[in-house]
This record gives C-alpha cells, structure tokens and sequence, in this order.
C-alpha cells in the first residue's frame, strides 16, 4: 500500500472518529440536559447556608476521600460572600468530558454562570453518577468551583 493510500486512509478513520465522538456527546448532552440542570439548581439551593454538612451530602466518595474537613471549611469561607442563592443564568454542557468519560468514569461537567444575592459567580462543576445508586439517576458533586468578583477572584 502507498504512503497516499495510507494517509488517506488515516485521514478517514480519524474523520470518522471525531464524528463517532460528536454524535456520542450529543447523546450525552440530549441525555444530561434532562436531570443534570435540575439536580444542580436543586445542589445549589440547598448548599447555599455554606455549611459543611450541607455540602457534603453532595459530594461523590471520591471527593470526600481527597478533601479534608478543614479544607472543605475553607472553601466554605470563601464562598461564604455570595450569600443566598437565587438561580442559574446560563449554563453549558461540556462535550470534552463526556468524550474523556469514555475512557473511565463517567463524569458530567458544566460550567456557566449562577445568581447569588451577593453578585453571579461563574460555577464549574463535575458530577458523577451516585456510587450507591447508579441507576436512579442521581447525580453527586465530584468537583465544584465558583469563581467572583465578590469572591476576590
């Protein structure tokens, strides 16, 4: 076989292989849009009195294997400023990290930009699918992240 035939040949396949991830994160998308918003907007709300219990009923086994109680305090301290919250804005689903899920666990992640009555913040967050109950739908907090101008950040 020559090198043309060859590179047309990779060409194709890895033509075919960002078609195959489009449609797969699309799937995921279509999939998450219906119970992933909802369950945040639902974490938000209720993680909002910035205590660590609170919180912690969210997080996935993973997270609360890696981060300390005094840690989780101090995000909670830091997050602290941004009071009550009121709502999400906008939010967007990551195709990148559905597509990296297909190598691993499967994690959910959106980012955008949530209401608060101290200001909006901009949230990353990453879900996965809860270790105890795979199969209801239920989503946990793997890693969450607020970034805002009354943070100082």
């Amino acid at each position: 076989m020559s090198n043309p035939v060859r590179m047309r040949l990779v060409i194709i396949a890895l033509l075919a292989l960002v078609a195959a991830l489009f449609v797969y994160t699309n799937k995921q998308e279509a999939h998450y849009r219906a119970i992933a918003p909802d369950q945040i907007h639902a974490m938000l709300q209720d993680i909002d009195s910035w205590q660590a219990a609170d919180l912690s009923q969210y997080l996935s086994s993973a997270a609360k294997s890696v981060v300390s109680p005094q840690q989780l305090s101090n995000v909670l301290d830091l997050y602290r400023p941004l009071d009550r919250y009121e709502g999400i804005v906008e939010l967007h689903f990551s195709r990148l990290a559905s597509a990296l899920s297909l190598l691993g666990d499967k994690y959910i992640s959106y980012s955008g930009i949530v209401q608060y009555s101290g200001g909006q913040a901009e949230l990353t967050i990453t879900l996965v699918h809860d270790e105890a109950a795979p199969e209801s739908g239920k989503l946990k907090i793997s890693n969450i992240n607020m970034s805002s101008p009354r943070l100082g950040r």
